[in-house]
Formats: structure tokens, C-alpha cells, sequence
């Protein structure tokens, strides 16, 4: 590894050359002030001379705004907290220079304000699914959600942005007000718009879109999830907020995370169903954790689960950090929990639960064919959604997420079975007005199988009217339990939920939900749903009753409703 001193002191640095460039620029560039020691840190890091444009970068700047702040190129220092990140920051460096670490997909050199990336690629850039070669500057459009080869490297690009490409390349998705609604924006911040990118509606027309500053890091997430649910391929890292004042990196499933540990196993009666519960922590205290993955094992399918946000100060007590994603993801092989803290600083501790199914006489891949997936979406302050599954399908499960569209954010109120095939989500913003997407997800499993006939049963219990309400729903020991749900009945400002746990107590699984006012007093109760299955011989009719009491659950959840806020 060369010392500091060989990577500055050399001959013809390249920064005299680059200031005088972007001084004469036609194109604005604002050159932010540095930190010197961590800019020096940052390249040591980095192994490159002063002598070239991204060492110079990396040595002089905390980051640079091209053409008004729309492209924000990362320096070697940043801002603190409310200033643009820099290069350390961004590509997640270790604490301490470490001999021959660089991040292998490649360097995040610079973000757009719609959460387009350019990417420096690393020395295999077909390992992680990208084009280009080594070296070479990549794009990762919003507007496709997929990298794009702009066959030139570091200096050729650099050239392209103080020669006017960004104006050419962004051409399209420019409105006519861009310039002010960039004055205003602040360094962490970039423009969410709705319908996203990727719409026919968007691309039709972007100056008919709605257009909201929110932070960057949220746009980043937003686009990985998107092409998880498209099937598209994953994108990978990019990019992340601080880790400020003690918080560490937000959690993101496509970090890695090591397997998560089975808690329990439990059966149906005949032993024909087995259900696993598994459980994975957070590596750490931060403010906000998206898509922490709870795992289950290979020869399991994904079908419920849930997740805990918690103060390390006071694990027992429910704490300013709200859930805003409780479902599965893409391939049904982990359950997915974001959580976060609303208006106040809060770093916490996330705990995501997955349940894992399996039925005796059939390969996972057979069990997966035999679920079905359904979604619905809803958007706007408070939205709510409703998804099924169709005729010859169960309900087994189902989950919500929040995408954050503008503002605050939405938090989760609810997410329940809504009916023998239906499960119903619900998110509010909290106490200043922000809108958010809802994605609804309702999991079914064929009724007959070649195994035999599937039976579901659902229970719940009511939480008394509390500032904190925690109800725990449980059933009889003939079903093994795939999944449960909650849904808080709230009347002023809002309660919200924090805890969608499943439970077992005396050798029995049941499913624990929590919620709790924020900022503002509002006492509420809440009705933790519970749901499990079983196997039966097809020649088996279902127990006398069951739809019976499904309907009453029907009508118990239509009562409930009448009597929240919406």
C-alpha cells in the first residue's frame, strides 16, 4: 500500500488544471470546501495519485454541484450531516485505511437529483451485473431501472459534465420550474416524482408530474425495490446517508447479511405442515433500517413474519421508531422490515422475523408453485389498499410496505386479513402532510394440494385502549401458524405500529402486535390477528363452521373500521 506522501507529493497535480476548467466552465459548478484531513484520508483509500482528475477530486473538494446542484459529484470530505456526503461516506470506506480494500462493484462517483448513480466500475463489473469495462463510467437510470455503459472513463466523463452533457442527457425530464425547485433543495435532498420515472405518464409528460424534495437515500431505496418487484436484476449498492452520531450504515438486504438464526419449529396436528420461525437482528443503532431480511432455510417457502423496532437503551419499551415495511420479497425466501425514526433523532436497533413453511410430500418448488402473490397499491397521505387471492387459494399470509413519495413519509397503521381471501394495509402521514406509496401483499396457498386439503383458521384479540396498546392473538395447537397482523384503531393524531412479532408462550405460537402514539397523545386500541394452517385427506370437508367464522371477521373488521380515522 503507498503512504500518503507518494499519492500527494507528485509531479504535475492535476487540480490547477481542473479549477481553472470549471471556473471557465458555461456549465455552473460549485466547488464545496473540504476537510483536509479526511480528504487525505479519502485518498489514501483510494490508492490514486493527485495527478489524476479523481485524485484531485478526492484531495481538494468536498464535492462538486454541476449545472445548478442537478448532478452532485462526491468529494474527499463532506459536510457533516446536513451537507453533501462524501466519497467515504457514500462507498461505505472503513473507519480505518485498510490495506487493499476498494469497493468492488465499483466507486459511486456522483448522484443525479432524480437518484440516477454514475458508477466508476470495479475490475469485474459482468460479477455484479453490470456493463462496461473495468474502469469505465456506468449510469443507473431511474427511468429504466437498469445500468447503462457510457463507454468513457473518469476524465472523458468529467469532460462530458463541464461541456454541457448533462443538459442533453437530461433533456427529457427537466421541467420548466427545475432551476427553483433546486435553489431550495438541501445537499442530502433529491426531487421525488410521482408517477415515478419509469411511467408512461412520466415520460409522457414530466412537467405533469408531482414533484417533492425528500432525502436522496429514500429515492436510492425506492429504485432497488422497484426492480426487485419488476424482476428485474438486482442494482446492487447505492449509496447511503451518514452514519452520524453514533448510527451506523442503514441496513439493505443487497449488503449481506449472515443466516438468519431459527428460533423454533413447530407442526400442524398430523405433523404434515412445518413451520420454522427465524430471526435477524440489525448490525446496529441507526436511524433509519430499510429491507432487513430475515432468511428462512433452503428447503423452506417464505409466508409471513414481522418486525420489531427497539431503543438498545430500553429494549422492553416501544421507543420513537415506527414500522413502514412488514412483506416478503421477490423470490419468497425472506421476509422484508423497514423501520424509522419521525421528526426526532433516534438511532434503534430492528429485529425482522420470517416464518418458513413446509409440507411433508412436496419440494420447496413445488410449494412455491402452489402460492399465489397478489398485490394492490394505494397512494396519497393516508393510503389504504386492499389485495386477494383468487378462487381455489387460501389466505395464508400478507404484509405492506411504504415507499416514501414526498415529505416525512407514511408509517404503517395496519396490515391484516381482511377477509377469507383479502388482506388490507394502511399508512398515515403524522402530523405534517406527506405522501407515500402502499404496496399490498396477499399470500394464498392452493386449497388442494397433492397432499391432501389445506384448512386455515384465524384468531384475534383486542387490546384494551392505552397509550401503548399490545394485544397477542393465539390458536389451537391443531394448526401450526404462518402468519398474523394488526390493525390499529386510532381517532386523533394517530397511533402507529412498531411490533408485528410472532409469539410463543407455553409451547404454543401466537402473534403479537404493538403500536403507540408519537409526539402527540392519542390513546387507541388495536386487534392483533393471528393465522395457521393445516392438512387434512382431501375426502376431508373443512370444519364445520370455519367460513362462518371468517365472516365474523368480516364484520368485525368492517365495525373497526367505521370507527378510525382514514
Amino acid at each position: 500500500m503507498r503512504d500518503i506522501a507518494e499519492l500527494v507529493d507528485v509531479p504535475d497535480p492535476s487540480w490547477p488544471v481542473l479549477s481553472n476548467s470549471f471556473a471557465a466552465s458555461l456549465v455552473s459548478c460549485a466547488v464545496l470546501p473540504s476537510d483536509p484531513e479526511r480528504c487525505r484520508k479519502t485518498l489514501h483509500q483510494l490508492q490514486v495519485t493527485a495527478r489524476s482528475p479523481l485524485g484531485a477530486i478526492a484531495l481538494n473538494t468536498g464535492g462538486i454541484l454541476v449545472h445548478e446542484g442537478w448532478v452532485k459529484v462526491y468529494g474527499g470530505s463532506g459536510g457533516g450531516p446536513a451537507g453533501l456526503p462524501g466519497m467515504a461516506e457514500v462507498n461505505c470506506f472503513p473507519e480505518s485505511v485498510e490495506d487493499g480494500w476498494q469497493p468492488a462493484a465499483g466507486l459511486i462517483i456522483a448522484h443525479d437529483v432524480l437518484g440516477g448513480e454514475f458508477v466508476l466500475n470495479g475490475m469485474a463489473p459482468g460479477e455484479y451485473g453490470r456493463p462496461g469495462a473495468p474502469g469505465g463510467v456506468i449510469y443507473f437510470s431511474p427511468a429504466t431501472l437498469t445500468w447503462h455503459d457510457l463507454e468513457m472513463g473518469h476524465s472523458g466523463w468529467l469532460r462530458w459534465l463541464l461541456e454541457g452533457g448533462a443538459a442533453s442527457h437530461y433533456s427529457d425530464l427537466m421541467w420548466p420550474t427545475w432551476r427553483t425547485d433546486l435553489a431550495g433543495l438541501g445537499l442530502r435532498d433529491g426531487i421525488s416524482v410521482y408517477p415515478f420515472l419509469w411511467s408512461a405518464e412520466a415520460q409522457r409528460e414530466i412537467a405533469a408530474t408531482i414533484r417533492k424534495p425528500v432525502p436522496l437515500e429514500l429515492i436510492l431505496s425506492m429504485h432497488g425495490d422497484f426492480c426487485v418487484q419488476f424482476g428485474l436484476p438486482k442494482p446492487g449498492w447505492l449509496g447511503t446517508r451518514s452514519a452520524d452520531d453514533g448510527a451506523v450504515v442503514p441496513s439493505r438486504a443487497d449488503q449481506g447479511h449472515p443466516a438468519s438464526a431459527r428460533l423454533a419449529t413447530f407442526h400442524d396436528e398430523r405433523r404434515k405442515v412445518t413451520v420454522g420461525i427465524f430471526r435477524q437482528e440489525s448490525r446496529g443503532a441507526c436511524r433509519s433500517h430499510i429491507d432487513l431480511p430475515a432468511t428462512v432455510a433452503g428447503d423452506m417457502v417464505v409466508v409471513g413474519g414481522g418486525g420489531v423496532s427497539w431503543n438498545p437503551g430500553d429494549p422492553a419499551a416501544p421507543n420513537g421508531t415506527l414500522l413502514t415495511t412488514s412483506g416478503p420479497n421477490a423470490d419468497l425466501d425472506a421476509w422484508l422490515v423497514s423501520s424509522k425514526d419521525h421528526h426526532y433523532h433516534e438511532p434503534h436497533m430492528t429485529v425482522a422475523y420470517a416464518t418458513g413453511l413446509a409440507i411433508e410430500g412436496m419440494t420447496r418448488e413445488e410449494l412455491r408453485d402452489a402460492i399465489y402473490v397478489g398485490t394492490a397499491q394505494a397512494y396519497g397521505n393516508r393510503p389504504e389498499a386492499t389485495a386477494a387471492v383468487p378462487e381455489g387459494f387460501v389466505l395464508i399470509g400478507g404484509g405492506a410496505r411504504v415507499d416514501v413519495v414526498a415529505g416525512d413519509g407514511n408509517l404503517l397503521t395496519a396490515s391484516f386479513p381482511s377477509g377469507d381471501r383479502s388482506w388490507t394495509a394502511r399508512a398515515k402521514d403524522h402530523l405534517h402532510e406527506s405522501n407515500a406509496t402502499l404496496t399490498v401483499f396477499a399470500l394464498g396457498l392452493r386449497e388442494n394440494l397433492p397432499v391432501g386439503h389445506v384448512e386455515v383458521a384465524i384468531a384475534s384479540q383486542d387490546s384494551p385502549v392505552v397509550p401503548h396498546p399490545v394485544a397477542t392473538a393465539v390458536l389451537s395447537e391443531s394448526y401450526a401458524v404462518v402468519g398474523g397482523g394488526a390493525d390499529v384503531h386510532w381517532h386523533g393524531a394517530g397511533s402507529l405500529l412498531w411490533r408485528l412479532e410472532p409469539s410463543a408462550s407455553a409451547g404454543r405460537l401466537g402473534f403479537t402486535a404493538g403500536a403507540k402514539d408519537h409526539e402527540r397523545p392519542d390513546p387507541s386500541s388495536l386487534t392483533a390477528y393471528v393465522l395457521g394452517i393445516r392438512i387434512t385427506d382431501l375426502t376431508s370437508k373443512p370444519l364445520a363452521g370455519w367460513r362462518g367464522r371468517l365472516r365474523g371477521v368480516d364484520r368485525r373488521i368492517r365495525r373497526s373500521q367505521s370507527g378510525s380515522s382514514a
